[in-house]
């Protein structure tokens, strides 16, 4: 056997041996469930009635009513392969007295972090999240997250 064909078989078993170890790897965050914890400040959970939406499989559940102090949320899913858009929204009454809603669509998956869809943190308008101000998603632990709900 001349040398080029024993460096390709080699090179070959090598990206086997490497394929192997990736697959593997991955198969362990495929199922997931990830926990969000909603961190109130300005106002109790108890002021919000969420509804939740899964999508694609992943599925997106929690307490209704949400309790007064922090709130666990859990997106998870048996989905190996696709993300999913699962969405809470929140429904709570404006500074006017009046009915709002605040939906987050988030974006999780077995090869994704949690965070918000296309990294966008929902920005309060009159139609969506008024008088709230939504902080980025940011990891506190493995499949472990937070997010800080501020109304003014």
């Amino acid at each position: 056997m001349d040398i080029k064909k024993i460096l390709f078989a080699s090179a070959l078993i090598t990206t086997l041996i490497s394929t192997g170890n990736a697959l593997a790897t991955q198969s362990d965050f495929s199922p997931f469930s990830d926990s969000l914890t909603l961190h109130f400040v300005g106002a109790s959970g108890g002021d919000f009635t969420p509804y939740y939406q899964p999508d694609n499989g992943i599925d997106i559940t929690g307490a209704n009513p949400l309790p007064s102090q922090d709130a666990i949320i859990t997106i998870s899913s048996q989905n190996k392969v696709e993300l999913g858009y699962p969405a809470l929204t929140l429904f709570y009454g404006d500074d006017a007295g009046k009915g709002a809603a605040c939906t987050m669509i988030l974006v999780d998956g077995p090869w994704s972090i949690l965070n918000f869809e296309n990294g966008a943190i929902p920005t309060p308008n009159p139609y969506n999240c008024a008088d709230l101000i939504i902080s980025p998603i940011t990891q506190t632990g493995v499949h472990q997250y937070q997010l800080t709900i501020t109304k003014s």
